[in-house]
């Protein structure tokens, strides 16, 4: 019987103004989703494009990133998405109403005895993990676990590198240049590196 392939998302939980632990809102584990689709979406579409191309290439992280942060730059939302949360929700909503999500991302169990921690199985462990590595999870090969930031931390990250590339939307080098800095700032700019799955993916 087929098996999909699977990660388990450890997700930290954040500390409130007096230093103790916050407990996940539903609002942020909400947003987590929207964003975890999204990035899953774009990930399987890309990879499919190359399949269907019969190309050798092989997907990587900058290219989710790039798409990911790009998409505000379409002619019908250039107007009036400002944010990464905006653009997300826009893309999102395009998604469902074009029926854009191939392989959609599943949940397969949920967990809260702190930390939070959710499986996921959707297509392939490799867009599994560009799904995960575009928002900064950590992945243990032992037991396919992937160490997930705040939620919060995760989203104002990529909202920050939204807005300067944003900036230089006209300019593709130098909007390339600021995908890239984030990129290596990710704990796994290449999963092709992440030892023992290069032979897998």
């Amino acid at each position: 019987m087929f098996k999909p392939d699977l990660l388990t998302l450890i997700i930290e939980e954040e500390t409130n103004y007096w230093g103790g632990v916050r407990k996940i809102s539903t609002s942020e584990l909400s947003e987590l989703f929207r964003v975890l689709t999204v990035s899953h979406s774009i990930a399987s579409h890309l990879e499919g494009n190359i399949v269907f191309s019969d190309s050798e290439h092989r997907l990587n992280v900058h290219e989710c990133l790039g798409e990911m942060l790009l998409l505000g730059n379409t002619e019908e939302s250039s107007n009036n998405t400002v944010t990464f949360n905006q653009s997300i929700d826009a893309f999102y909503q395009r998604s469902f109403d074009n029926l854009y999500l191939p392989n959609g991302l599943e949940v397969v169990s949920i967990s809260y005895n702190s930390p939070l921690k959710v499986v996921i199985s959707g297509g392939p462990m490799k867009i599994l993990l560009l799904t995960v590595a575009v928002l900064g999870g950590e992945v243990n090969v032992g037991d396919f676990s992937v160490k997930m930031p705040g939620i919060s931390e995760a989203v104002q990250s990529l909202s920050q590198t939204y807005l300067e590339v944003q900036k230089y939307k006209d300019k593709k080098e130098l909007a390339d240049k600021v995908i890239e800095n984030h990129v290596m700032q990710l704990p796994h700019p290449d999963i092709y590196q992440i030892n023992s799955l290069s032979n897998k993916i």
